[in-house]
């Protein structure tokens, strides 16, 4: 009896060590992203090529998702997430008038970020990894051709690769009451095989700003 009440004494004592270093929670915010240079080779009049000729913009999106976080330390620990994000861009070409190419995607993204936090401050910076998973896209053409104006959207194109691999950075301040904003950087390095506009002319770059709140 004396063995099975220090047994239960411990695996409780141990239950609640394990709570204390993990902690669950929700988030959700605001992206703004664009892709990088694009890489296409035009050649004009007397075989120059062409410079400038697609410029683009950074397009407004979201993100949605859980997260969980093992606390090393009271200051350092590692956050993994789940997220819905609405990345995209905006492509624009001074040879057309008002003509613009806008372009969601969207995907299913997990960061998995190492966190270290200014001890008795709340002030913390992350860095680590992000795994997306493409799932669909959304196009948006616009223009004035010939005089007249145009409007079409495209679904199910394809553009982006099945997979990519960015890194992330980020700043964040967290509240005593488990409220959290962040900021972070999201920079493309690497995507799975295959002929899409996305890598073959141009990666990803985004910002990210999230409320977070630790639930348990």
């Amino acid at each position: 009896m004396k063995r099975m009440i220090l047994l239960l004494m411990c695996a409780a004592i141990g239950l609640t060590q394990a709570q204390a270093q993990l902690s669950f929670g929700v988030k959700a915010g605001a992206n703004f992203s664009t892709i990088s240079k694009i890489d296409l080779s035009s050649i004009g009049p007397g075989g120059k090529a062409l410079s400038g000729l697609f410029e683009s913009k950074y397009l407004p999106g979201y993100h949605v998702g859980l997260y969980t976080r093992y606390n090393l330390t009271p200051a350092m620990g590692v956050q993994a997430e789940l997220l819905y994000s609405m990345m995209g861009y905006k492509i624009t070409s001074p040879l057309v008038a008002d003509a613009s190419v806008k372009t969601q995607l969207h995907y299913l993204t997990v960061p998995v970020l190492f966190r270290y936090t200014l001890p008795n401050i709340g002030l913390y910076a992350e860095l680590g990894p992000q795994a997306g998973f493409f799932l669909k896209d959304n196009i948006t053409v616009t223009g004035n051709l010939g005089g007249r104006n145009s409007y079409i959207t495209e679904s199910g194109s394809k553009q982006a690769a099945p997979f990519d691999l960015s890194g992330v950075v980020g700043l964040g301040y967290r509240l005593d009451n488990g409220l959290s904003i962040s900021a972070r950087y999201i920079h493309e390095f690497k995507t799975s095989s295959g002929d899409h506009f996305i890598p073959t002319y141009a990666k990803k770059r985004g910002f990210q700003v999230s409320l977070a709140y630790e639930l348990f």
